[in-house]
C-alpha cells in the first residue's frame, strides 16, 4: 500500500485483499444473496418437517432433540449460504422457518393421534350401542304412552375457522402438552431454544462491511499512519 488502499469501514487494505472481501460482501447482501439464503432454509424445512413426524411416531422422546436439532440446523444451513455474513432479515427468515418446519413436523402426529381417538371412540361406542339401543326403545315407548315426541335434536356447534386456523397455528405448542404439563414446560423450553438458537446463528456478529476506495495514501477515510 504504497501508493493506494482500499477502506473496509475502518481498516486499510491492499489490493490484492480486496476481492475476497468484494466477494463476502456480495454474497452476504446481493440480489442472489437473499434467494440462496431462502432456497437452504426451505431445504432445512422440509428435512426438519419430515424428521420430527418419524421421530415422534417411532420415539415421542425424540420430539425434544429434534426440535432444537431443526432451529441449530436452520441458523447454521442459512449462515453457510451468504458465508455468515448475517443479518436481521436473515434472522427473521431463520425464526419463521423454523416454526414453520415445527409446525409442518407436528401436523402428521397429531392426524395421527386424533384418528386413533376417534378410532378408540368409535370400538366404546360400538361395544355399548345394544344397551343404548334397548335404553332408547323403552323411553321411546315410555313417551309413545304420555303421548310425547321425541323428535328434538340438539344443534351440533362446529368450530369456527378462525378458531380453526388458530390451533392450527399453535400446534407445536399443543403438542407440547401430549404428555402431560411438566412434560409440556420441558417442551417450550425445548421449541423456545430452537428459535433462539436459529436466531443467534443468523445474527452475523455484527458483520458490516463497507468496501470503499481506491483512495491515495496519505488521502480518504484513513489517515496516513
Amino acid at each position: 500500500m504504497r501508493t493506494q488502499y482500499f477502506a473496509l469501514n475502518e481498516r486499510p487494505i491492499c489490493a490484492k485483499c480486496r476481492p475476497q472481501f468484494a466477494k463476502m460482501i456480495q454474497r452476504g447482501v446481493g440480489a442472489a444473496a437473499m434467494r440462496r439464503a431462502v432456497t437452504q432454509g426451505l431445504l432445512t424445512t422440509l428435512l426438519g418437517a419430515a424428521a420430527l413426524p418419524v421421530g415422534v411416531i417411532i420415539f415421542p422422546f425424540l420430539r425434544l432433540p429434534i426440535v432444537v436439532g431443526i432451529g441449530w440446523f436452520m441458523g447454521k444451513r442459512i449462515m453457510a449460504s451468504v458465508d455468515g455474513y448475517g443479518g436481521r432479515r436473515y434472522q427473521y427468515l431463520a425464526v419463521g422457518l423454523t416454526y414453520l418446519a415445527i409446525l409442518l413436523g407436528s401436523l402428521v402426529p397429531a392426524i395421527k393421534r386424533a384418528n386413533d381417538d376417534a378410532k378408540r371412540r368409535a370400538a366404546i361406542a360400538a361395544a355399548d350401542i345394544r344397551t343404548l339401543a334397548t335404553q332408547q326403545q323403552q323411553l321411546n315407548e315410555e313417551f309413545e304412552a304420555l303421548g310425547i315426541k321425541d323428535d328434538v335434536t340438539e344443534p351440533v356447534a362446529e368450530p369456527g375457522v378462525g378458531k380453526s386456523v388458530f390451533a392450527f397455528l399453535i400446534l407445536p405448542l399443543l403438542a407440547m402438552f401430549e404428555f402431560g404439563f411438566y412434560a409440556a414446560g420441558v417442551g417450550l423450553l425445548a421449541l423456545g431454544f430452537a428459535l433462539y438458537k436459529a436466531w443467534e446463528l443468523t445474527d452475523g456478529q455484527g458483520l458490516d462491511l463497507v468496501l470503499k476506495g481506491p483512495f491515495r495514501v496519505g488521502s480518504g477515510p484513513i489517515a496516513a499512519m
